[in-house]
């Protein structure tokens, strides 16, 4: 078992542990961008994943209405945010930055928050929320 995830994703710690083992195939191999919402209960463990886009190379669009969907269908208490980047690098970009604090208002908005949102690459993972102080 990974001691950094017990099955609840309260910090980023616990949200890159889960992303690593969840999403290792996505960060190692995937050549496009993509977005992964996984919807939360309400003790914050993971009740469903999706893939809500799929971009290009070097970005994806990400529209709150595709983001927020399955969340709503899962009856999701709230939610977190996952993309690769093809490139290797996981450091959040300003577009990524962008993203998540629309994504972050418009949760508000509906009741859905976003706890966090991680990028993954090969061999590592970055909590944007941590990495920006959000």
């Amino acid at each position: 078992p990974n001691a950094e995830y017990s099955g609840k994703i309260t910090t980023p710690r616990e949200a890159m542990a889960y992303c690593r083992a969840e999403f290792v195939v996505l960060a190692n191999h995937g050549v496009q961008e993509e977005v992964h919402v996984v919807s939360l209960d309400s003790k914050n463990r993971p009740i469903g994943t999706h893939r809500v886009t799929v971009g290009t190379l070097r970005n994806s669009l990400v529209h709150p209405r595709e983001v927020f969907r399955p969340a709503i269908a899962d009856s999701a208490n709230s939610i977190l945010l996952v993309h690769n980047h093809p490139s290797g690098d996981c450091c959040p970009s300003d577009q990524d930055l962008e993203v998540t604090k629309r994504l972050m208002s418009s949760g508000e908005l509906i009741g859905i928050p976003l706890v966090d949102h991680i990028v993954v690459a090969r061999g590592c993972e970055c909590s944007i929320r941590e990495f920006y102080s959000l």
